[in-house]
């Protein structure tokens, strides 16, 4: 999981996953559209 992450986010957002995991969650959700269909 962590390399897709590497790979989907940009180096600078997965550097933030140590400080900030949930925001990172929330920016790979977006980036997938997922986000958008847990709020239908």
């Amino acid at each position: 999981m962590d390399s897709t992450l590497d790979s989907l986010l940009g180096p600078s957002e997965v550097g933030r996953t140590a400080e900030d995991p949930k925001s990172t969650a929330i920016i790979y959700l977006e980036k997938n559209g997922i986000l958008r269909l847990m709020q239908v």
